[in-house]
């Protein structure tokens, strides 16, 4: 993937905490959000990559899939 002139190469994706079940007034866990997500096939938050070129990354530049 790149963002603005900087490339990388995603290691692995992270999954959503048990934070997303709770509810943000009591903390309990009230809804299966995790559950919910699975099935639409998504439940990633963020991925790990390594810089493979470095380069510039503005506010406005684009993320692509390489």
């Amino acid at each position: 993937m790149s963002a603005g002139e900087t490339v990388l190469s995603v290691r692995e994706s992270i999954k959503r905490c048990q934070a997303t079940t709770a509810n943000p007034l009591n903390g309990e866990r009230d809804i299966g959000m995790l559950r919910v997500l699975s099935t639409w096939g998504h439940q990633d938050f963020r991925v790990y990559a390594e810089v493979i070129h470095t380069g510039s990354v503005g506010i406005s530049d684009q993320v692509k899939v390489l």
